[in-house]
């Protein structure tokens, strides 16, 4: 009876045992056959697969940045350029740099530039990105490290860097040059130092910037020579005006003629001329009959007076105009060093001229060599 209810009632103890080793057999060989067979990698594959493809999407959805660095150089001088109702930069081969993205701006200081957007400026690097957002309505060039800006029609200065150094005080403001800055609060003007201390009591109708630690400024119709501590040195003569000194001289206008100062006051060349510009690369333009020469710091005749008009000295050559009405540039011995054919001549800076020809402007180099600007 015992051993027929163990036939019909259960399994034997040996066979349960067996199904489970066999299982356990049969599991291990499927896997192995998927790992060697490449089935773990491949979908491990098929996992890398769709997060690129995620990743893909995802990159394809956002917008692609605008490249800023256009040229193979951006070192050097950097030449605004116009072009569809927009501003952006050029280096002097003429290669864009900085795309067209500004409704105005100025040429770069060192590594930086006012930019404008929407009526208002910023200060950008080279690259054209923002170092400081649109914020000012009006600006000034950098001088001794410091520009004038305005905002909420009041001026103030910042560094490079377009952190303020001097708050917004000022009606008027003007560069810094010899430590030393005009500015004007209420009706008057005088001059505050580089951290912003009165220097000079606000007193004076009007006030130039400091030259070899001299400025003219004048007071109802007189006209002064004060040092840096607001002392008049010099009083000019009613109806005699200055703006400043340059190499030494300062240009001094008197009763609808000209003539050179020097730092003590006196006439330097006892000479007068119908109209002069200041001392610049050693020489000045004068004009005399009519017609624009150039004398040396001596007061001698260094180019016979011959031109229609004339410009200063820069980078040792100065434009002049023909009796065609067209300008080109000589050297300082008189030579014409480029030809005639510009309209509207710009000064030498670094090596580079911005000229008009032929209602375009171009860079131009001191071989007369040029490239399109806009």
């Amino acid at each position: 009876m015992e051993q027929r209810r163990n036939q019909s009632g259960r399994k034997p103890m040996l066979s349960v045992y067996g199904s489970i080793i066999l299982c356990i057999f049969l599991c291990a060989i499927a896997y192995a056959v998927l790992y060697n067979g490449g089935g773990a990698k491949i979908l491990i594959e098929e996992e890398q697969r769709v997060a690129q493809e995620e990743a893909a999407a995802i990159a394809a959805a956002a917008p692609t940045p605008t490249p800023q660095i256009l040229a193979t150089s951006s070192s050097g001088r950097l030449i605004p350029y116009f072009a569809n109702g927009l501003w952006g930069y050029k280096n002097t081969s003429g290669e864009i740099v900085i795309l067209p993205t500004y409704s105005a701006a100025n040429e770069f200081d060192e590594y930086v530039a006012f930019a404008a957007q929407n009526g208002l400026y910023g200060l950008i690097n080279r690259s054209g990105a923002w170092i400081t957002e649109p914020c000012w309505s009006n600006v000034s060039r950098f001088s001794e490290g410091y520009a004038a800006v305005e905002q909420d029609g009041k001026w103030g200065y910042i560094d490079r860097s377009g952190n303020v150094i001097i708050n917004y005080l000022y009606r008027e403001a003007g560069p810094f040059s010899c430590g030393r800055a005009a500015v004007r609060s209420a009706s008057s003007f005088g001059y505050i130092d580089v951290v912003g201390n009165i220097a000079i009591t606000e007193k004076w109708s009007s006030a130039n910037p400091f030259v070899n630690d001299l400025a003219f400024v004048t007071l109802s119709s007189k006209c002064y020579i004060i040092d840096k501590l607001g002392e008049p040195l010099i009083t000019l003569n009613s109806g005699t005006t200055g703006q400043g000194f340059s190499e030494d001289f300062a240009l001094i206008e008197d009763n609808g003629s000209c003539y050179f100062m020097n730092r003590y006051g006196k006439s330097a060349f006892r000479k007068t001329y119908s109209a002069a510009l200041p001392f610049s690369g050693g020489f000045a333009a004068i004009r005399e009959d009519g017609l624009w020469g150039y004398i040396n710091d001596m007061g001698a005749t260094a180019i016979t007076p011959q031109f229609m008009e004339a410009k200063s000295f820069s980078n040792g050559l100065a434009a002049v105009k023909n009796s065609e009405g067209l300008w080109g540039y000589i050297d300082s011995s008189g030579a014409l060093k480029i030809d005639y054919r510009y309209s509207d001549p710009g000064s030498f800076i670094d090596g580079f001229a911005v000229s008009m020809k032929d209602g375009s402007w171009y860079i131009v180099d001191k071989s007369g060599s040029e490239a399109l600007l806009y």
